[in-house]
């Protein structure tokens, strides 16, 4: 019976007052994301690992910035011109 008491404090203390050690779900998004001055943010997706934006620029073109992170960090920023003239 003690070492059920000892286990079940163990237990709350672990719960409720330890931190954990993967931190991934606690983004700094605002600090984060940056998006070129004077541009509008028209979409953004989130999946797994991966933040996907859709950026309107000052002078009407659009891009596409995807940001991959890694535990937290950001691994890459890639940039894509999106064509409308078809």
């Amino acid at each position: 019976m003690t070492l059920g008491m000892i286990i079940i404090v163990f237990i709350i203390i672990k719960e409720f007052f330890l931190d954990p050690k993967n931190k991934n779900d606690k983004f700094k998004l605002p600090e984060l994301i940056k998006i070129p001055k004077s541009s509008n943010l028209e979409s953004i997706d989130l999946k797994n690992n991966n933040i996907s934006m859709v950026v309107t620029l000052d002078d009407g073109t659009q891009k596409i910035i995807i940001i991959t992170f890694d535990n937290g960090l950001e691994k890459s920023r890639k940039y894509i011109d999106i064509d409308k003239s078809n």
